[in-house]
């Protein structure tokens, strides 16, 4: 009797190893695929996150002592930006995470300030393998610590455009 329950449950055990063994391989299939897409299809930042952009009131021809502001401020904020080789961008700024830039354009009177935030290309790939391969736990460690860079680095642009935009308020009074 006990044999015949010991075979039987190195039987079930097989059939569970077996569908466990299906489930990963089709979850490394699935995420190779999404791999080359995020590898081809998207650019080469990364995948865009977000799009933000304000328009500041009556500051357009004081774009370049907001920049130094925005630059102070962000400075201030423990993050290095530096000036991007782009024409059409003001900053960059690049981590193991993310990439983000900034970028202002003149708009009549007014100033439109806005940056975009990209999570980076490894990052989703390890997030997709990491689950795929059934190591969820370590998946979503992280994708966690990847948000808490991007909250800290979309905080960081929302407050200092902000700040950037009172202090040229401030010397015009």
């Amino acid at each position: 009797m006990q044999f015949q329950y010991l075979v039987t449950l190195i039987k079930f055990l097989k059939m569970i190893l077996s569908s466990l063994a299906v489930i990963i391989g089709l979850g490394v299939a699935v995420a190779t695929v999404l791999s080359i897409i995020i590898l081809f299809k998207f650019p080469p930042e990364g995948l865009a996150i977000t799009t933000t952009e304000r328009i500041f009131f009556r500051i357009g021809v004081k774009k370049n002592e907001f920049l130094k502001h925005l630059q102070e401020e962000i400075a201030r904020r423990n993050f290095n930006f530096i000036k991007a080789p782009r024409s059409e961008l003001d900053f960059e700024y690049s981590n193991g995470f993310n990439k983000a830039y900034i970028y202002t354009d003149i708009v009549g009177d007014h100033l439109r300030y806005g940056f975009r935030i990209y999570m980076k290309k490894p990052v989703a790939i390890l997030i997709l393998f990491l689950t795929a391969l059934g190591l969820v736990i370590p998946g979503i460690i992280v994708f966690l610590f990847w948000l808490a860079k991007y909250n800290s680095l979309k905080e960081t642009l929302l407050s200092a455009g902000e700040n950037a935009y009172i202090l040229v308020r401030g010397e015009e009074a």
